[in-house]
């Protein structure tokens, strides 16, 4: 992959670091729940209060994968397949991870 011109930041870069990666050619849930047995018990969301900048919601991969199944399992229950739209207007939050992967997993019959 090549970059179309410089970008003013990669002045500062250090020589080692890469200008652009490849991205990988599979869907985001699939690395997520290829990965879950290596890092099940690890953080994958920590959320912070803004307002009193404390720690919120934490969940661990594993925790973040069966509340994603959850989420689309609740949206197949409402009729949610695939070709479908949903729109997701949350803030940044675990709650936006979750609807994210969730309406991103493959429709099971």
């Amino acid at each position: 992959m090549t970059i179309v011109g410089p970008r003013p930041w990669h002045a500062a870069w250090p020589r080692h670091v890469p200008r652009s990666i490849a991205a990988p050619s599979v869907p985001a849930w699939w690395l997520l729940e290829r990965n879950l047995p290596a890092f099940a018990s690890h953080v994958a969301v920590r959320e912070v209060d803004h307002e009193t900048l404390g720690e919120g919601r934490v969940l661990t991969y594993e925790q973040l994968v069966r509340a994603a199944r959850g989420v689309a399992s609740g949206l197949r229950s409402l009729g949610v397949g695939r070709n479908v739209r949903v729109g997701l207007c949350l803030p940044n939050s675990a709650a936006l991870i979750l609807g994210y992967y969730g309406r991103t997993r493959p429709c099971r019959s």
